[in-house]
Parts: C-alpha cells; sequence; structure tokens
C-alpha cells in the first residue's frame, strides 16, 4: 500500500450559531478553504484527482455540496467531486476515503474535507406534497430531528444527545458537578489557546466591516455542545506523489479506524475505534503525544478519559494529553466539519509543543465513531 501524507489544511474560524459566520453558506465555506488551500501548498489543481466532502445536514441546496463548493472555488471543471454523511464524523468519513484511495493507488491526491452551517439548516415540512392543513403538517427541525432517527424510535426510544449524555453518566457515575466542572475547563482552555493555519473571514457589522480570525466562544459553559457554523479541508497524497512534487507534507496519517455500537452511550465513546486506529497503527497507546476529542458533551468526553486509563493512561496524561486545548464545548460542534477542524487542530498543536504523535478521534450518532492517527513531520 502507498504511505498517504497530508500536503497541509486550511480550516475557518468557528462561528456560533446565529453568529459571527451564519451568513456564510456551507458550500462556500467549503470553497474558500479550498482556494487557500490551494494556494498555501502552490498544487496545480487540475492534478487533484477528486473532492471529497462531509456534510452532516445535507439538503438540496446544494445538493451534492461538495461539486458546488468546487465549481464555486473555480477549480478546474474536470475535477470529480462527492459529499458524504456519517453525521458528525462526515468530515473524517470524507478524509477516510480520501486515505484508502491514495492508499490502494486509486488516486494521487485527494483534497478532502468537512463543512457546515448550522444556523442555515432549514426547517423540513412533511406532507406539504399532499393534503396540508394545521391537523396534518409535520414541521421538524433537522438538527435536533437528527439525532432521534439516528436509529429506530420503535428499538431505542427517542434518544437526543440529553439523554445519551444521561444515560452515559448513569453508566459511569458522574455527578453533574463533574460534568460542570469538565465543561467549565473545556470553555477555559479554548480561551486560553487559538489553533494556527486559520482562514480569516470578513463580516458585515452595520457599516464596518470586521475581520474574523478567532474562533468564538460560548458565552457560558454549558455540559452539552451547542451547534456551530465552520469548515476545514486538507489535501492528501501518496508520499511518492508528493516528492515527485517537491511537496513538503506537514504529517503522515498512519491509520484510520471506524467502530459502532450500542446507540444508547457506549458507541458514541468510541473506545474501539481507538483501539483499532493503535493496532492499524502498531503503537502503544503511551506513544500518543495527544488525544484531540470531538466533545458532545461533558458525560461523553468524561467517559473516553475513563477508556484512555482503563488502556494504560493516568491521570496526569489525561490532563495534559486530553483536549489540551479544549473543544467542542467551548466553541461549538460543526457536526460535518467537526472531524477534519480536530484533526487541524491536532496538526498546529502537535508543531507547537514540538510533538509527534496524535490521534483525533469523533463520535457519529447512532452509536458510531472514527478514529484518525496522525504523525507530524
Amino acid at each position: 500500500m502507498n504511505k498517504v501524507v497530508i500536503l497541509d489544511s486550511v480550516r475557518t474560524p468557528i462561528g456560533r450559531e446565529n453568529g459571527n459566520l451564519k451568513d456564510y453558506p456551507e458550500y462556500r465555506l467549503a470553497s474558500l478553504t479550498m482556494n487557500e488551500l490551494v494556494k498555501r501548498t502552490n498544487v496545480d489543481p487540475a492534478k487533484i484527482d477528486e473532492i471529497i466532502i462531509g456534510t452532516a445536514r445535507q439538503t438540496c441546496k446544494p445538493s451534492n455540496c461538495a461539486k458546488y463548493a468546487a465549481l464555486d472555488a473555480k477549480l478546474p471543471d474536470e475535477i470529480p467531486a462527492y459529499t458524504v454523511q456519517r453525521q458528525s464524523a462526515s468530515g473524517m468519513q470524507a478524509l477516510a476515503n480520501g486515505v484508502w484511495a491514495v492508499q490502494n493507488g486509486d488516486a494521487d491526491l485527494i483534497l478532502a474535507g468537512g463543512t457546515e452551517n448550522m444556523t442555515q439548516v432549514p426547517l423540513e415540512i412533511h406532507n406539504a406534497r399532499f393534503v396540508f392543513n394545521e391537523k396534518t403538517k409535520i414541521v421538524f427541525d433537522p438538527k435536533r430531528n437528527a439525532e432521534i432517527t439516528a436509529q429506530p424510535v420503535s428499538k431505542y426510544g427517542e434518544l437526543t444527545i440529553e439523554s445519551i449524555s444521561a444515560n452515559i453518566s448513569q453508566k459511569n457515575g458522574f455527578s453533574q458537578s463533574e460534568l460542570e466542572s469538565y465543561a467549565e475547563r473545556s470553555l477555559r482552555r479554548c480561551s486560553q489557546h487559538q489553533p494556527e493555519g486559520i482562514l480569516p473571514l470578513t463580516i458585515k457589522v452595520k457599516k464596518e466591516i470586521i475581520e474574523i480570525n478567532k474562533d468564538e466562544l460560548a458565552p457560558t459553559s454549558t455540559i452539552l455542545a451547542n451547534p456551530a457554523d465552520g469548515a476545514a479541508v486538507m489535501l492528501i497524497a501518496s508520499e511518492e506523489w508528493a516528492k515527485s512534487e517537491s511537496q513538503a507534507p506537514i504529517a503522515d496519517v498512519l491509520s484510520v479506524a471506524v467502530s459502532a455500537g450500542d446507540p444508547k452511550g457506549d458507541g458514541l465513546v468510541g473506545s474501539e475505534a481507538i483501539k483499532k486506529a493503535l493496532q492499524f497503527a502498531n503503537l502503544p497507546i503511551r506513544a500518543i503525544d495527544y488525544f484531540f476529542i470531538l466533545e458532545i458533551s461533558a458525560a461523553q468526553a468524561m467517559a473516553v478519559s475513563a477508556e484512555l486509563l482503563s488502556m494504560g493512561l493516568t491521570e496526569a496524561d489525561i490532563g495534559e494529553k486530553v483536549n489540551p486545548i479544549g473543544g467542542a464545548l467551548g466553541v461549538g460542534n460543526t457536526y460535518g466539519a467537526a472531524g477534519v477542524i480536530l484533526t487541524h487542530d491536532l496538526l498546529m498543536h502537535l508543531k507547537d509543543m514540538d510533538k509527534q504523535i496524535g490521534l483525533s478521534l469523533v463520535c457519529a450518532e447512532g452509536g458510531q465513531a472514527m478514529a484518525m492517527i496522525v504523525e507530524r513531520r
């Protein structure tokens, strides 16, 4: 199999729901990061074999966000592009698809990433094609309904992030004060650190144009991650191709793993994805310098830490290595973009701290999780 490298990555700031990025459609966030990534790497865009973008809240406008964004970015018409959906792991799935294509020799260069504007997700109206009145009309908020419909209601009941987090808390014996303390720590760490590689965006406030180059923090700590807007993309290539093009990669991809389990809680913790990623990379857990975990809730994030303890880390390791710059509880969950933003921030932090190996972990509604291990060059 071909060795897979990451040439570079770019992300937008993260905007709170109805916040700084509310007027940027998801395709526009993606197209802007695509252009910036091509510019930074000086890659000939005609050499990109395919574009893969993850979007969790897919709609008919645009129906194929990846291709629409590529055309909006004025990249060559000849580049194929498709959009993937694995809930909050959609962006990570796009990266994985790119990694596997390069590993197998099906492509030399893939542009992969994730994008989401949770602010602009439209309401769904059911029964409008037929008799539509006060008795028959059904209006859904997909942001909320996607949690419930991630698994059959007839089998699991109406699962929400709140109920799943309650199940996890009960199983692990987490108190309310412990959950609140974790959330406060996440927000505090976010406020103290600002990752590199962020593409500044502009917004208009009254008559003034303001540049946004930092993540928009939550106003107060919360034990459930709020929806957020943002995008991130990466260029994934074979090491051989990178050498032939005189490209200097920023990292190697050591492994990608997927797991699934009980949608009521255990599946979202993702311990099996971590174990499989370590096995595929042939690494012990203590070889990982940092773990960047998507925090959909304080309970889920704390449960991941508990699993890491059972795998051989110490309490001191957890405090130092797990989400050292905070997480989604501080800046919000960008869903389809979350895994790519998380991996981008991990690479930037490895560079800042002069460390080598990191693991990013994202969960996906329906009881799934994905993990990726990268090594900084």
